[in-house]
């Protein structure tokens, strides 16, 4: 069961980031912006992001949802504050 809900998190990590990253890339490439200078930021930002809806969402409804708990409202906004912060930080780079 293990093995099947890792699969599951690799196909779900693969397919959300694929999603998320087409449109910053097209927006980062709209304002100007070369995503290959902030890979690592947009990268980093994308995965907080990703994060945050597996274990506020899909972690429930997998294969193996023992001990299976919410992250706290405050860690929640936490951490999409630092991934919008990471996903700004290109533009103000950008136009300074």
């Amino acid at each position: 069961m293990i093995l099947f809900e890792f699969c599951r998190v690799l196909i779900l990590l693969f397919l959300f980031f694929a999603i998320f990253y087409y449109p910053i890339n097209n927006l980062y490439h709209l304002i100007g912006i070369e995503t290959d200078h902030y890979l690592l930021l947009v990268t980093l930002a994308l995965l907080l992001i990703i994060f945050v809806i597996y274990s506020n969402k899909f972690q429930f409804t997998g294969f193996y949802t023992k001990g299976s708990k919410k992250l706290p409202n405050k860690i929640t906004w936490a951490i999409l504050s630092i991934a919008f912060l990471l996903l700004v930080i290109p533009i103000i780079i950008h136009f300074l």
